[in-house]
């Protein structure tokens, strides 16, 4: 399966302007070694290659060189493939970075003439020497740095007498006389090769992210829950408690009983290797990551961390966040309680601008049925209204329980007809 490559650059003197020379890469990009570390406390991180300059240690070079190598070999949580130290010839971290690669290489050896097994950590650890000017840096991240001096080509006259002129061009066409072979007559003694049978490769799905906004409230969370289990039926599907305080998912799947492989966060962070083996093995096709004892987690971590691990295992992952939360020019379900206050609500999360990337599903959980409105068409009207736009449509979604077998729902017109074309389920928009 081909994927994008991920390139970090820690550098103060590399901006955004790097990505524009490839398009077809990743770039991570940090100003100094702290800034670096700070990142990676809280998000994963899996690069192709890693480019730092001396520039970005500070003044306590051993010390800040100790911090990167701490963090790009023993973080369970960041693997990257290569790495390229960027420094003038005369820098003094020099002989630090020289130092720390030979001593790796040392202890490895070492221990494998005493029988251990130890790894060099720093084997794909690779000094560059170089001015520390933007030119450069970007040369070498871009693979067009060379040592190689162009040579200039020049163009010569020679005069030679008309007599010996026109016989060199004479005995140039002596040969035309001779007999011409087509490649048809040169090549038709060489066998044909045989065409061997064309293997379709497998491919395999990449986890898709479904976000699911609007309030925080216990329709969002709800409709969030329904729609795990409707896309459970056509391809494995994961969900994360988003509420560390409260575990108003982790209720609503309990109290309910719904079938499902439950997995707490705190495994995740006690045993993450048997926490992701028993998520990838299990039979069931719904995996909800639930909070029971009280356990501060990061949410945007913890999806991460499954997102990067779980990339070609999984078929969706339903991600309930803010309005604010969700990447811009994204796809996503604005849920809407069908209440007066929970529309007007609604009403100021949206730009006009960014109607074309939403869709809006109003839901009704049943209670004060004198507070509801139960006309899709009124809905949409009041959202069209307060948003300032004509094109909005909001389906009434109600729903008499959590669990998808007790009530047939048809969500495909709602998440949208990506899903509707890929997997031919749901309805049409």
């Amino acid at each position: 399966m081909a994927s994008t490559k991920t390139i970090i650059v820690v550098s103060p003197m590399i901006d955004n302007n790097i990505k524009s020379y490839q398009t077809d890469k990743d770039f991570i990009l940090f100003k100094s070694i702290s800034a670096f570390g700070k990142h990676v406390e809280k998000q994963t991180i899996r690069a192709d290659v890693a480019y730092i300059t001396s520039d970005s240690l500070g003044t306590a070079t051993s010390t800040s060189m100790q911090y990167l190598v701490d963090k790009l070999t023993s973080n369970d949580f960041v693997r990257v493939d290569e790495v390229y130290f960027i420094a003038p010839e005369d820098d003094p971290s020099i002989s630090v970075f020289n130092f720390m690669v030979e001593n790796s290489a040392n202890d490895a050896k070492n221990a494998a003439d005493e029988g251990r097994s130890v790894i060099d950590k720093l084997e794909h650890w690779h000094l560059v020497t170089g001015p520390l000017t933007v030119p450069h840096i970007t040369s070498i991240i871009n693979g067009t740095n060379s040592d190689s001096e162009t040579q200039n080509k020049y163009k010569a006259v020679y005069r030679v007498p008309r007599a010996e002129y026109l016989k060199a061009k004479m005995q140039q066409y002596s040969s035309m006389d001779d007999h011409y072979v087509a490649d048809e007559e040169e090549l038709q003694e060489i066998p044909d090769v045989e065409v061997p049978d064309e293997v379709p490769v497998e491919s395999f799905p990449i986890l898709e992210k479904l976000y699911i906004t609007g309030e925080n409230t216990n329709e969002r969370t709800a409709f969030a829950l329904v729609l795990a289990q409707y896309l459970a039926q056509t391809g494995k599907t994961l969900i994360v408690e988003p509420d560390p305080e409260y575990h108003r998912l982790t209720e609503f799947i309990t109290k309910a009983g719904i079938e499902a492989e439950c997995v707490q966060v705190k495994e995740l962070f006690n045993k993450p290797r048997e926490a992701m083996e028993r998520i990838k093995n299990t039979k069931q096709k719904l995996v909800v990551i639930t909070c029971i004892d009280k356990c501060p987690y990061v949410y945007d971590f913890v999806i991460n961390l499954l997102y990067y691990n779980l990339i070609d295992t999984f078929r969706y992952l339903i991600i309930e966040s803010g309005y604010e939360d969700v990447p811009e020019n994204n796809m996503k379900v604005v849920v809407v309680p069908d209440t007066m206050d929970g529309i007007l609500k609604a009403g100021q999360l949206v730009e006009p601008a960014d109607v074309a990337f939403c869709n809006f599903v109003a839901v009704d959980l049943g209670a004060l049925p004198e507070t509801h409105i139960p006309s899709s068409k009124s809905v949409a009207d009041i959202l069209n209204d307060l948003i300032g736009v004509n094109d909005i449509k909001c389906t009434v979604f109600e729903i008499a329980s959590l669990r998808l077998k007790d009530k047939p729902y048809d969500l495909g017109s709602v998440v949208g007809t990506r899903i509707v074309r890929r997997n031919g389920i749901g309805g049409v928009m």
